[in-house]
């Protein structure tokens, strides 16, 4: 899996570039499109803030023709080793669909089956991981 710090023009996936141009934006937010063997897979967007002691994944999408097939987890898994590079050693994130058609349950279900944890006494119904 290889995440590309691109420009939304360069994107040729409609679903993946109005993904990455509707994702939520900070000072320290980055986006990525996710591609394999060449071929676009999906977008990434995270945190990274030397300030904070997670490594936060905002948002991860796979175009619906794509999915069910591994690369959502290959993507967090890129996600977690791009954390690392960066000295992170934990990850988190709030479980939430924006696509119709995904049960939440479902969705935290797949964190979960990811190693992601609801994080004690946090809010907003984040999820951490060591990711050491």
């Amino acid at each position: 899996m290889e995440l590309q710090n691109v420009n939304p023009q360069d994107i040729s996936d409609a679903a993946i570039r109005d993904r990455y141009l509707n994702g939520s934006r900070s000072n320290f937010t980055f986006h990525f499109l996710a591609s394999e063997m060449g071929t676009e897979v999906g977008f990434l967007a995270v945190d990274i803030n030397p300030d904070d002691v997670h490594f936060v994944i905002y948002g991860l999408f796979v175009p619906p023709t794509l999915r069910r097939r591994g690369i959502g987890t290959r993507i967090i898994e890129a996600a977690e080793a791009l954390g690392r590079q960066h000295g992170y050693k934990k990850a988190m994130l709030i479980p939430k669909s924006l696509d119709e058609g995904f049960e939440q349950s479902d969705i935290e279900e797949w964190y979960r089956s990811l190693g992601y944890r609801p994080l004690l006494g946090g809010t907003c119904n984040q999820y951490v991981k060591d990711t050491h």
